[in-house]
């Protein structure tokens, strides 16, 4: 976190919370206890060494637990990218993403490949990955009874009703949690019979097009308000769950000259116009659209950000 001093709702969200989540599904246990130490201690004056690459320094337990937590972190963001990749492999090959929902099965012998601790996890990226609701499960018991169990998620799709409840009504034998991130479990024999009824109960073209609801949208010639739009950036303490930061549709006439590439790998965009700044990450597909031509049209949406 950059200013310590002046948290916000979605700074503990992207950045705090997701280290806690990493230590507690892939730390070791004196991590943990390290992590909950430092979470309720606030009067420890002792400094403890740390050694890496021949260099000793000595931290605080504050420095110690964050240091331990970020490694945990980083040790799952690893253990999940190879388990996605692997995943995603099986389900093209299997043609599991030829239905309106992705369910993974992973057999005793394949359960190894994906930690029981990030099924959840897994889950989410391959909603973002296949654009669709999925579930994760793997060969287990419930109630004395072999089943498939695991995870369910589900993405901001436009107009598709809850997975849980759309799993309930297609006859799915136990769901538990909120609407679009649950517990799941089926019965073996019902695995196709749930991708029917999601194929037949559900229209394809929901995944096809991306939907976004934005709160204003400034079409070409239109200028951009500038002044509103640093005001609602400021606002950053009320943002958060159930609050969304307002965004917004900006349509843009660009030239060559107001695109800057950035980044170690050339992946992230900068386009200044009108006094603003317009950012993404991760798109080289995009930057090699854009600097394709001298000039042209795009339609941006974002959410207005102060830049520190």
């Amino acid at each position: 976190e950059k200013k310590p001093d002046h948290l916000t709702k979605i700074n503990v969200t992207f950045y705090i919370s997701p280290v806690i989540n990493g230590v507690i599904r892939s730390g070791s246990q004196e991590d943990k206890e390290m992590t909950f130490g430092a979470m309720i201690d606030n009067e420890d004056t002792n400094l403890y060494e740390h050694t890496w690459r021949g260099v000793t320094k000595m931290e605080t337990l504050w420095e110690r637990a964050a240091r331990n937590a970020i490694n945990a972190k980083s040790r799952q963001d690893a253990s999940k990218k190879k388990s996605f990749e692997w995943l995603c492999e099986k389900i093209r090959k299997e043609g599991w993403d030829n239905h309106n929902i992705i369910i993974a099965i992973l057999d005793a012998k394949e359960s190894i490949k994906v930690s029981p601790n990030i099924t959840g996890l897994i889950a989410m990226e391959l909603v973002k990955e296949f654009n669709k609701p999925a579930l994760v499960l793997r060969d287990t018991e419930l109630n004395g009874e072999r089943v498939y169990g695991g995870s369910g998620r589900n993405g901001n799709f436009y107009g598709l009703p809850d997975l849980k409840a759309m799993l309930a009504a297609a006859g799915g034998l136990y769901q538990e949690g909120h609407a679009n991130a649950f517990g799941s479990f089926l019965r073996k024999d019902q695995v196709d019979d749930i991708r029917n009824y999601f194929d037949t109960h559900l229209d394809a073209a929901t995944f096809a097009d991306t939907v976004y609801e934005v709160d204003y949208w400034f079409h070409t010639g239109e200028t951009l308000d500038s002044e509103m739009l640093y005001e609602i950036a400021s606002y950053d303490d009320l943002w958060g769950n159930s609050i969304p930061q307002p965004k917004f549709a900006m349509d843009i006439n660009y030239t060559a000259d107001e695109i800057r590439v950035m980044g170690a790998d050339g992946s992230s965009l900068k386009i200044s116009h009108d006094g603003i700044d317009f950012v993404a990450f991760k798109c080289k597909d995009l930057i090699a659209q854009l600097q394709a031509k001298e000039s042209g049209h795009i339609t941006i949406v974002g959410r207005p950000q102060l830049n520190e």
